[in-house]
């Protein structure tokens, strides 16, 4: 028997109503279903995670998912949902889910982690991005890019986006990123407002290791964050290290259509 965790944003899905109504399709096919309002108890022994919301939802629950290579399949209750795969009305696709009809994306994420003296202080794995950005108070923050111990660029600004391929159409194309292939093995750094005149993305290998160099802050707020989760406030001199993590989010893809298609559907 196969168990299905469903996953369902209160603030989206309210009462989760499409939620029990998946669950009640999917139990139809003899699946075990188990409803959840957080994603911070998903069992080891899941074989999939529904998540009912938008990006947000996938998102939040990508990280405990990869942590058991459970694949993810993401229904659409909110504005955009670029990353789902289903929309509410399209619940009777989910028989495909039952029936094995469907195929695993693995989607590369990254691994983040915040050395302060020498010692590590925050660590997180993203599967869109880590974000450096000033806090409320609109000043900019002076920051040093380098790869692999070389340094790339210094300069100040409202802060820098290091996203992975699947994240390379959320916040870095706002910031006027490139579009990159979600399969595609990358990293892709695009500077916040810079203040300098070449501060332009750049795209790396996923091989190499992004280090960010927190300048003398001189009383700014600072801060970092992986997809938007557990935000650290960071300090001067504190050394931001972006690498390609060991886990891989597994999306689980029924409709065949390509992320051009899906690309200029949603944006």
């Amino acid at each position: 028997m196969k168990k299905y965790v469903l996953i369902s944003n209160p603030e989206k899905d309210a009462g989760s109503r499409i939620a029990k109504s998946a669950a009640a399709l999917l139990q139809q096919y003899g699946a075990e279903t188990i409803l959840f309002l957080s994603d911070e108890k998903i069992p080891s022994d899941a074989d999939a995670v529904l998540t009912f919301g938008g990006d947000g939802t996938l998102l939040h629950a990508a990280w405990h998912a990869s942590l058991w290579e459970i694949p993810i399949l993401g229904i659409n209750v909110g504005t955009l949902g670029y990353l789902t795969e289903l929309e509410a009305g399209e619940l009777p696709l989910l028989a495909k889910l039952a029936s094995g009809e469907y195929r695993i994306e693995n989607r590369m994420m990254l691994s983040i982690d915040v050395l302060r003296d020498g010692k590590n202080v925050f660590h997180e794995e993203a599967l869109n991005d880590a974000v450096i950005s000033h806090g409320e108070i609109m000043r900019v923050i002076p920051l040093t890019l380098c790869c692999d111990g070389i340094e790339v660029k210094s300069f100040r600004g409202d802060g820098i986006i290091v996203s992975s391929p699947t994240g390379s159409t959320a916040y870095s194309l706002s910031a006027g990123g490139p579009v990159v292939d979600p399969l595609a093995d990358s990293i892709t750094i695009t500077p916040l407002s810079a203040h300098a005149l070449y501060a332009k993305s750049f795209v790396f290998s996923p091989e190499r290791r992004i280090q960010i160099v927190i300048g003398d802050l001189e009383g700014r707020s600072a801060f970092v964050a992986g997809d938007g989760r557990n935000v650290f406030p960071l300090s001067s001199r504190d050394l931001v290290t972006i690498t390609r993590s060991l886990r891989k989010t597994r999306l689980i893809k029924i409709k065949d259509e390509s992320f051009l298609k899906i690309l200029y559907q949603k944006l």
